[in-house]
Parts: structure tokens; sequence; C-alpha cells
């Protein structure tokens, strides 16, 4: 699964109904409740303000909801009755903040705090405002480790498999894709290993190897639809690649050893079925479109 990469003092941002709201003074979490600046909630959900400076009283009211809160009271008024606050509402740096997520619940709107993002979205929600996207090949990267390279190893039944895996980004228009997503060349050797045990002659060996196979194959599909998720207009091909020359002090005799290819594009009609393959080195970027994953087509 996915961990939370984004940093813990990027701001909180809040959106109503899809529409960002703005603050002077960011959000603050305390005690795992958001805390916000009360004028521009108030205002965005079309509330009423009302201000006692002696009493410390906050109130909002619009159609038949009244919502009545005091500075430093853990206790607030929701049409007349009594409900309790989490955190009380406070004065910091001479502005009033209030609970956020209280306030947009009496509204009688949903609330949900995307933690990825460090959003939360109060009535409509739109999904891409709570997932973190990939704009760079620095940021493709730097999710990569984060997410992936530096958790615990995959472990099977055969073999613990521990990823590293590289992004790297195009510019070039003879190549069919954006980034390239490459498996280093261990994950060739963690291969050997479960296709060894799948030949086994023991019954439970060749389980393992193929429950083995299973879980890594499974492990690179949600890391490839994850990313795809995150660049929805980039495309995107993986794998595994070993490639190399068999005499290399000479470079003399070129294997070509790739496999786990997954792409999220597809070939063209008009592209001959020589070139339509996902490890050919002959299909440019105009030959393809953007579609959905997919493994390659086994040969």
């Amino acid at each position: 699964m996915p961990v939370n990469v984004f940093a813990e003092d990027e701001p909180v941002k809040v959106y109503i109904d899809g529409e960002r709201v703005y603050f002077a003074d960011n959000p603050i979490i305390e005690d795992g409740v958001t805390l916000v600046q009360f004028r521009p909630i108030f205002e965005k959900l079309g509330l009423k303000i009302d201000w006692n400076k002696e009493t410390k009283t906050i109130l909002g009211s619009k159609n038949g909801l009244e919502i009545k809160l005091v500075i430093e009271q853990n206790a607030a008024l929701l049409n007349g009755q009594s409900k309790d606050l989490e955190v009380a509402p406070r004065i910091i740096n001479d502005n009033t903040f209030i609970p956020l997520r209280f306030i947009g619940e009496s509204s009688g709107k949903e609330v949900k705090w995307y933690g990825e993002t460090r959003t939360v979205q109060i009535g409509k929600q739109d999904e891409k405002l709570g997932k973190l996207m990939l704009n760079s090949k620095e940021e493709v990267q730097n999710y990569i480790d984060k997410t992936y390279n530096s958790q615990s190893p995959l472990k099977t039944p055969v073999i613990d498999v521990k990823f590293n895996i590289t992004a790297s980004e195009n510019d070039s228009r003879l190549k069919p894709y954006d980034y390239l997503i490459l498996f280093d060349y261990e994950m060739s050797y963690y291969g050997q290993v479960i296709l060894d045990a799948k030949n086994s002659i023991n019954p439970q060996k060749q389980n393992d190897g193929q429950e083995s196979a299973k879980l890594i194959k499974d492990y690179i599909e949600n890391m490839a639809k994850d990313l795809i998720s995150r660049m929805p207009n980039k495309k995107i091909l993986g794998m595994t690649d070993n490639s190399h020359y068999r005499y290399p002090n000479i470079h003399v005799d070129w294997l070509i050893l790739q496999s786990n290819i997954w792409a999220n594009y597809d070939f063209k009609p008009d592209v001959p079925s020589v070139f339509a393959q996902y490890d050919s080195p002959l299909t440019n970027y105009d030959e393809t479109v953007l579609s959905t994953f997919r493994w390659a087509p086994s040969k």
C-alpha cells in the first residue's frame, strides 16, 4: 500500500464544493483536529456572521441553521443544542480559529480528510484533489523511493524480494513513452530462483514458486496502476531489463532480456504488427495512444 509521502509542513488545503478556501493564516492540526480561521469558512458556507467581542462568542446563521461557539469552550450550540468539541475555538495571532469538521458537518455537508495531500474537502468530493499527482521525473522518483523502494522486502514463500525501482523521463519522439520505469537487475535473479522452484519435481516447491510469482506480479501491477493514476496524461512503460553483451569486454552479441513488461498505452491501428511490440525499439511516440494498464502479450 502507498504510504504518505507529503511533507508534514505542507499547509492544509480546504475545499468547499470543489472550490479552494484561502486563509490569511494557514490551518493548523491539533490532536488530530483541523482548526481554521472562522470568517472565510462561514462566508463560503453562506453563514451570516456575528462576533461578540465582550463574550468572545461567534454566531453563524442561515436558513434555520444557527451555530454558536465561544472561545476556549469545548462545547458549541447547534440550533440551541449543546455539542461537544474535541478542540475548543481559540485566538491565534489575532485570528479566531475553529474546528473545521464540526462546522462542515453542522452545515449538513460531508467532510473528508485526504492525508496524502493534507486536504480537507467539504461537500462535493473530487478524489483528484486528494491524490498526490506527479509532474516531473524528480517527483516520480521521490514518490517511488518513499512509497516502494524504502519499504520492507516483499515476503514470498520462496524468497524475500527487495525492489529497487528507477524512473527516467523521455523527451524524444523516437520513443513511445513519457516515462520508463525499470526494476533493477536483481529482479532477474529473483525470477530465476522462483522459476527453479516452479520447475521443481517437488509439488510443494512448485506451489511455492507459483504463489511467489503471483505475489510479485500482483505487486508490480498495483505499483504500476498507482503510478498511472498519478500521471493520467503520461504514457508509461515498465519492465525488468537485464539486457547485456554476452562478451562485454568487446561489446559483442547483445542479448535482450526483458520481463514483467507493462504499459498504459496502445498502438495505433496502422502500426505494423512487427513494430507494435512493447519491447520494440522501432516504435515512436506518435504511433501510440494513451490507454489503461496492460501486461505485454507473452511471446
